[in-house]
């Protein structure tokens, strides 16, 4: 359960039209289908310089939709979890949507090869989208409780599914 929920936790923003990128040794190319919507710009080097990824080509998707949450609650925007063939990398971002009623742009790394093409096709899971509570809280640490261990390993050892049937709460997102 953990493995799926995971992949499943949020929503998934997919990519809305067909999208074409060419990798080329010196460039890259994007080919969409025109919208009223401007879906994808480049983002200029000089925007993240000193940045890990300054030599790579990162994009930046526009969201068409607006991401609405109630008061207190803020979105985590992140490439979609477990996609682990992913050639694009969106970076992860925090925003307060709550009180941001705009399109969010997801700036994303493009992992392609040189001379290579990815065709994305409408409906592709581009961002994974996690809205969370804005609460303060203090972490704290402690002695390790090894009766509570052995009992919890005991446990597990009896019932392999002990995880599923007694700890795991599914999530909903409506």
């Amino acid at each position: 359960p953990p493995f799926l929920e995971a992949m499943t936790c949020g929503y998934i923003i997919p990519v809305p039209v067909d999208v074409t990128l060419t990798r080329t040794a010196t460039e890259l190319n994007v080919d969409t289908v025109k919208t009223d919507f401007p879906l994808i710009s480049t983002h200029a080097p000089q925007e993240f310089p000193g940045a890990p990824f300054s030599n790579m080509p990162v994009l930046k998707f526009l969201i068409p939709w607006i991401v609405k949450t109630p008061p207190g609650f803020s979105t985590l925007f992140m490439q979609p979890l477990n996609h682990l063939e992913a050639q694009l990398m969106p970076l992860a971002g925090v925003i307060e949507t709550d009180t941001y009623y705009r399109p969010v742009a997801i700036p994303t790394m493009v992992l392609m090869a040189p001379n290579t093409q990815l065709v994305l096709r409408a409906g592709t899971p581009l961002v994974q989208v996690m809205p969370f509570e804005r609460k303060s809280w203090r972490a704290t640490s402690g002695a390790w409780d090894h009766q509570r261990m052995s009992d919890l390993e005991a446990a597990l050892q009896a019932n392999p599914h002990l995880y599923k049937e007694q700890h795991w709460k599914k999530k909903s997102f409506l």
